[in-house]
């Protein structure tokens, strides 16, 4: 192991100095208030959107209150297609076909809402 001259020791201590000293010159620098409320006390919020379960396949396993969740014994049959629905409104927007042309992607342009080939 190589020996530490004191020319390196003092160098080492000076950049770690210079690194224990830089959140605060950065701070010092900063044109905030420097009030720290990041509280949301006395702010107008938008409200939390309505819980609503899934309207999915009824599961053939209840819940149990040790936490276990709810399952299925077999695939369900009868899927809800949620995803398809969504990505043919998204298609079907204006504001698709614009962003893609700000990127020169037009080609690349999603027609089909099929997800996974499924009708």
């Amino acid at each position: 192991m190589p020996r530490m001259s004191r020319r390196t020791l003092l160098r080492s201590m000076a950049v770690g100095g210079a690194a224990v000293s830089a959140p605060g010159l950065l701070t010092a620098c900063s044109s905030g208030s420097g009030d720290g409320d990041v509280s949301n006390a006395g702010k107008k919020l938008a409200p939390w959107p309505a819980y609503r379960p899934a309207a999915g396949p009824k599961p053939d396993l209840a819940p149990t209150g040790e936490g276990v969740q709810a399952g299925y014994t077999s695939y369900p049959s009868d899927l809800v297609k949620s995803v398809s629905a969504a990505l043919s409104d998204v298609i079907s927007s204006p504001a698709y076909l614009q962003v893609l042309k700000n990127y020169g992607l037009e080609s690349s342009a999603i027609t089909d809402a099929r997800v996974n080939f499924a009708q």
